[in-house]
């Protein structure tokens, strides 16, 4: 019995066409009539419709188009559904623009005579002129796909129950439809009619593949038809076409057809809507319009329970699954894609979730998992990994395992012991190998996809399951628009405000974020425009469009009204706060995750404002605290906030404030031992002005000075003692010693200064062209790194005894001209004043002359023009090395004999200036005894640069850097 139908529903009309009996070289059909006569009687029995039915002889090409040009327009109203289905032959020829061009076969037509055929134009253009608001067209025939409009786009399909604003606005919008048995095939088709169908494929018996399903999904199986809600009693056409796609593409097989849906008109804002004959209509009340049902997460990335609301990225989850089910590809994946490409969603909110609960007809391939994440990664990467590792405890029978670490590049911007690093990547390693229930998938912003790439130790694997996350189609971007709207029971009103949007966003980079973001601004923005007009419409509107500014403005507008909201001091307080969690890569910048102590002020109102502002950006989803840590909810916001731009660009170097907040962290996680304070970084007494110094940092440097003051005095207790017999002398060895003192803190802060305006120490403006740089690993705490943290440790400076020394990653560097400007400023550190003495080792630059002759004697003769002596020694002596102000030793490849080495020890110790180059992996790749079958580690051991740095605690690795590339 069918249940009755309520008077809200458009009374329906129907023309149905079926031709089985062709004729003169076109192959008849079996099954055409008996499937038209079936669709008449579901539409007439269970969906009360008026129908019309046309068969084998009566569907002549002159009585079809007479049907739909001359009667139909008469029988129909505003009001009005009307259905056209055909089934019988179709036929696609061409390749044009809009792809190729279809026809449909008639009774009578003639091979090769198009005269004799219906052209999809026709009855195009026909419907096109029909006044009824609700219209759907049924093809069953081979290229029925070839019926695409121009201009359309696909659906977002249903995906939740249906509310009762929807089904409203399902009955009142215009709904015009097209439901194809197959696509057009594929383009430049020329077949002749009855050849290669996609009809009858079960030799006569029943209906096509197509009517089948679809009298299934008439008969009320399509209600809910994808299972991920309960039945409503409410037939789409999107519900039909979902439940005939699964019946005709098999999950794991290449499909015979592929059913179509596409909307027949740009501004299509209903859905044909049948009546679920087995049950009574039972829509959901509509979702609150409160801030906790917004659809869009903005800034915030996708987590697993966040998966309803994840549309746009079906091909990417699907691509990821084949990857991950099939045992014979690979055991570790990373998912790699510049930053706004949704590579932790992908993960977080749609793979996962299909794993756990995989759709019924790819459960048993899926299979069962258990999947763990880790924490993100810290310093020691690997305390998470245990962890995560701990978590899997005994498993189940017949489970699988997943480790997922999301944001892989924090390997390298918050761990900066390389031991440690290397430590954390060779268990990944082992843990694949050994483990073959497990599955690792990590997710690595492509910029730092060098690191991993290069690594020796999981190159290899990385290379084998490297997934790149694709850029959004605009039919992506657009479901990313419409899916969480529909989720929500929210539309766009005008329609074409979607299309503006997309606009706005296809030609911008990494653009996923800033829409999620603009869309999240415009639902508050039509939350606060129905509050103040007491509207009632579920709408997104032009309006709140232009309020928020567009996709770009949006960001901006939140951001800075917070900010132009706030009083003078809270201004500051919040511009400290972004300066410190932003992460400069040169030119390049990204968020920063930083620790929720480096918020902890001394000052007592200061944190309380600070925590005011972290409370507000939170809320704003600017700023996204995670356990004890904090950060910018993406790296869009700190590269398209114009006032944090400027801040940065107005305000010092944060370099200094990453070093003391280092140090202060590891003093105070090591019971604030006194080895751990500084004494003659000459960091410190830059850090002492810094006004935005936070409590630990202010406690770290005020115990720094007090040692330094105390080992000053102390040298100068002794001295004075020492000359205590001669009263006057020991009064001016004091001063001396004061003055020096003084002069050294005074070059140290020249220096510094320098060094926080002007970026002279990123790689790339001091190595040209194509080049490697080389690692420079230091083996103790005395160095620190001159260059970005991200780069790694390229160039290290440090005081040792009282001299002190450059080391470098490239001989380039000590020889460029194009460094001219870091060059004097870096020999002043070393010591080398204006007219003072600086050599280059001669003796020992023979690679480096090989490599570099236009480069090396151009440098002297720019070093000689500002005025410096330079010259070249041959010998390493004491007595050779008494009076330079700096030695340059550049990337040497013949060994140092004892008394060399010594000599240039002392010499650094006594107050001599070591400025030096090195390249371990050039060395082991091209050196002398690269054919002597040594290891790359026996190599190293006898680099003779090496030998030369050990006892100043550093060496070269084998590990390059790759720069400019």
């Amino acid at each position: 019995m069918c249940s009755a139908i309520s008077h809200d529903l458009p009374q329906g009309h129907a023309l149905v066409v079926g031709i089985n009996a062709y004729s003169g070289g076109i192959s008849p059909l079996q099954s055409a009539v008996r499937d038209a006569s079936a669709i008449a009687e579901s539409l007439k029995t269970h969906h009360s419709f008026d129908v019309e039915v046309m068969l084998d002889e009566q569907a002549g090409a002159a009585a079809i188009a007479a049907h739909l040009e001359q009667r139909l327009p008469e029988k129909l109203d505003e009001e009005s559904a009307f259905l056209f289905y055909f089934a019988g032959h179709g036929v696609a020829r061409g390749d044009g623009s809009e792809g190729p061009k279809g026809f449909l076969i008639p009774h009578g037509a003639a091979p090769g005579a198009q005269d004799t055929w219906l052209s999809m134009d026709r009855v195009r253009e026909a419907l096109q002129a029909l006044p009824c608001k609700h219209l759907l067209v049924i093809l069953d025939c081979c290229f029925a796909g070839s019926f695409r409009w121009a201009a359309t786009r696909a659906v977002v399909w249903d995906s939740g129950p249906l509310y009762q604003s929807q089904y409203e606005r399902y009955l009142k919008g215009t709904a015009w439809q097209a439901l194809t048995s197959a696509s057009y095939d594929e383009k430049a088709m020329d077949v002749s009619p009855g050849r290669h169908d996609t009809r009858d494929l079960h030799g006569g018996e029943g209906h096509s593949p197509f009517a089948a399903a679809l009298l299934k999904g008439l008969s009320g199986e399509a209600d809910s038809a994808r299972g991920s809600h309960e039945p409503d009693g409410i037939l789409t056409a999107t519900e039909l076409y979902q439940y005939v796609f699964e019946e005709l593409v098999p999950p794991d097989a290449p499909p015979n057809q592929t059913p179509g849906i596409w909307p027949l008109k740009p501004d299509n804002t209903g859905q044909f809507v049948f009546r679920n004959p087995t049950r009574p209509p039972k829509t959901e009340p509509d979702p609150p319009l409160d801030p906790e049902n917004n659809p869009w997460l903005g800034l915030k990335a996708y987590s697993q329970g966040d998966a309803p609301l994840f549309f746009g990225r079906e091909r990417v989850v699907e691509e990821l699954i084949e990857w991950i089910v099939d045992p014979d590809d690979p055991r570790f994946v990373s998912v790699v894609g510049a930053s706004g490409t949704g590579k932790s969603s992908v993960v977080k909110a749609g793979l996962l979730p299909r794993l756990l609960e995989p759709r019924e007809e790819m459960a048993e391939r899926v299979g069962k998992w258990k999947i763990v994440s880790t924490s993100r990664l810290s310093v020691d990467p690997s305390v998470q990994l245990d962890a995560a590792m701990a978590e899997f405890g005994e498993m189940p029978a017949g489970h699988r395992r997943l480790l997922f670490i999301d944001q892989f590049e924090e390997l390298y911007t918050r761990s900066h012991d390389a031991d440690k690093r290397t430590r954390f990547v060779q268990r990944l390693h082992d843990l694949v190998k050994d483990n073959p229930d497990l599955t690792i998938i990590v997710t690595l912003r492509s910029d730092f996809e060098p690191r991993a790439a290069g690594s020796e130790i999981i190159g290899e694997l990385w290379a084998r399951g490297r997934y790149l996350v694709p850029a959004l189609t605009i039919e992506e971007f657009r479901d990313c628009i419409i899916g969480p709207a529909q989720v929500k029971a929210i539309y766009f009103e005008p329609d074409d405000l979607v299309d503006e949007l997309l606009d706005e966003v296809m030609s911008m980079p990494g653009a996923l974020p800033m829409l999620s973001f603009a869309l999240s601004e415009m639902y508050h923005q039509a939350e606060l425009r129905r509050r103040e007009t007491g509207a009632t419409d579920r709408a997104i509107t032009q309006a709140d469009h232009e309020a928020t500014g567009g996709v770009v403005g949006a960001l901006h507008r939140r951001a800075s009204q917070l900010y132009d909201e706030s009083d003078p001091k809270t201004q500051k307080t919040i511009r400290q706060v972004f300066l410190r969690m932003i992460s400069q890569d040169g030119a390049r910048l990204a968020r920063r995750r930083i620790d929720l102590r480096e918020l902890e002020m001394a000052d007592k109102e200061e944190n309380a404002r600070v925590q005011a502002v972290v409370d507000r950006y939170v809320k704003a989803r600017l700023l996204v605290i995670d356990g004890d840590e904090i950060e910018p909810a993406h790296d869009t916001l700190v590269v398209a906030w114009e006032r944090l731009l400027n801040w940065l660009g107005d305000a010092r170097s944060q370099r200094v404030m990453r070093a003391v907040w280092r140090a202060a962290s590891e003093w105070d996680n090591n019971k604030r031992a006194r080895g751990m304070l500084w004494n003659d970084n000459p960091i410190l007494p830059i850090a002492a002005k810094r006004e935005e110094l936070n409590k630990l940092e202010r406690e770290f440097v005020k115990a720094s000075k007090k040692k330094k003051r105390r080992i000053l005095f102390r040298n100068l207790f002794v001295l004075g003692a020492a000359a205590s017999i001669i009263l006057t002398v020991a009064g001016y060895a004091i001063d001396r010693a004061l003055d020096a003192e003084w002069q050294r803190q005074t070059r140290d802060e020249v220096y510094l200064e320098i060094l926080e305006v002007g970026d002279f120490f990123h790689v790339g403006d001091v190595i040209t062209g194509d080049a490697e740089g080389g690692v420079v690993y230091p083996l103790d705490n005395g160095w620190w790194t001159l260059v970005n943290e991200q780069e790694g440790p390229f160039m290290l400076g440090r005081t040792y005894d009282n001299g002190r020394i450059l080391a470098a990653g490239h001989e380039e560097l000590i020889v460029s001209p194009n460094g001219s400007n870091f060059m004097r400023l870096a020999y002043y550190w070393l010591g080398g004043e204006m007219g003072e003495p600086i050599v280059f080792s001669s003796g020992h630059s023979e690679a480096l002359q090989a490599y570099h002759p236009h480069y090396y004697y151009p440098m002297m003769e720019q070093m000689e023009a500002m005025d410096y002596r330079v010259g070249e020694i041959e010998e390493l002596t004491p007595e050779t090395l008494a009076d330079i102000a700096v030695l340059v030793i550049g990337n040497a490849w013949h060994s140092f004999t004892e008394n060399e080495l010594m000599a240039v020890h002392d010499y650094v110790a006594n107050g001599g200036g070591l400025m030096v180059a090195g390249l371990g992996w050039s060395w082991v790749e091209h050196g002398p005894l690269k054919d002597s079958g040594l290891t790359p580690a026996e190599l190293l051991e006898i680099y003779p640069m090496n030998v030369l740095m050990q006892p100043f605690g550093l060496v070269w690795t084998e590990q390059p850097i790759f720069t400019t590339r």
